[in-house]
């Protein structure tokens, strides 16, 4: 049977230190199938350092990590108010699979919101099934991104692939804060190539990063984009 939460981890409300040596020699994260986050399901605190979730397939076998929601992380600030902090620094996602957050699903329920930040990621060929929204990121807290790449330039093969929000989908009161980050060639089948934007704040700096051959670029549904 699948498991509801976290095939390989569920932090409910301690602290995790996830922490690979080098770029080389990264924790690996692969073939974990759960409800929410395939791999990793997290309330408490968790520092994700050079970690990768999912991996280049071969010609035998795939590495997929896959959920309903987060096929890698489902990361939750729930009720109790015990504030989640969730840190992904120098860590890759690739090929994960997901209804909502290819990669990532980060949410908050009657609580501040959680404010996971993401240094360093790198986002490559995540996807959602077939009306899923944020091939990369769907997020309904609070989530910073800092440098990081969402697709890789010049390659249409690495791009992240959803219905709404090919890289990132910004929802329900969310707020999704970008600075220094690079979105290449994302595609929506229907709104938002890089970013779908709806009843949230969502704020770009473009100066230190770029947004470029995103299918449609930026769908703004409500909310504020800056």
């Amino acid at each position: 049977s699948i498991n509801k939460n976290g095939s390989a981890i569920v932090n409910l409300n301690g602290t995790v230190n996830l922490i690979g040596t080098s770029k080389s020699n990264k924790s690996l994260f692969y073939n974990n199938t759960a409800t929410n986050g395939g791999a990793i399901y997290n309330e408490g605190k968790m520092n994700i350092t050079l970690n990768t979730f999912g991996a280049n397939a071969t010609k035998k076998a795939v590495f997929t990590n896959s959920a309903t929601n987060g096929g890698a992380i489902y990361n939750l600030q729930d009720d109790i108010g015990a504030e989640s902090n969730l840190v992904i620094n120098s860590s890759t996602f690739i090929d994960n699979l997901a209804t909502n957050g290819g990669a990532i699903y980060n949410k908050y329920a009657n609580a501040p919101a959680s404010n996971p930040v993401v240094v360093n990621a790198k986002f490559y060929r995540n996807d959602t099934t077939s009306n899923g929204e944020g091939g990369a990121i769907y997020n309904e807290g609070y989530l910073e991104a800092f440098k990081s790449d969402f697709g890789q330039s010049g390659k249409s093969a690495q791009i992240n692939t959803a219905y709404n929000g090919g890289a990132v989908a910004n929802k329900n009161g969310a707020i999704y804060d970008s600075s220094a980050s690079n979105y290449y060639m994302n595609t929506a089948t229907k709104k938002g190539g890089a970013i779908y934007n709806e009843s949230s704040v969502a704020s770009v700096d473009d100066e230190t990063g770029e947004i470029t051959y995103n299918e449609s670029i930026v769908h703004i549904d409500g909310g504020n984009f800056t």
